[in-house]
């Protein structure tokens, strides 16, 4: 069975929203790529590892210390696949 949904790995973008409404936008990477001023984050850091796996649609949460923040994932973009164009 063929399935189009795609779920967050190294490599992709996803578009969240926290659970107090705020929205963002982050690209998982390896940490020795990450820049968190432009979003770019590591798939070992709290966020990167909790979004690993997760499809639009899906909720999620992660610690820091001991907060707990929860999310929701909006859209994932697969940028290691390219986009085709229009037939």
């Amino acid at each position: 069975m063929l399935t189009t949904t795609k779920r967050a790995k190294v490599g992709s973008a996803a578009t969240i929203v926290f659970a107090d409404g705020r929205k963002a936008d982050f690209k998982i990477e390896d940490p020795t790529l990450t820049d968190p001023d432009r979003g770019i984050i590591s798939y070992q850091s709290p966020l990167g590892n909790a979004l690993l796996g997760k499809c639009a649609g899906e909720k999620g949460s992660y610690a820091v210390g001991e907060k707990i923040i929860a999310f929701e994932v909006l859209a994932i973009i697969d940028s290691s696949t390219p986009e085709r164009a229009p037939a």
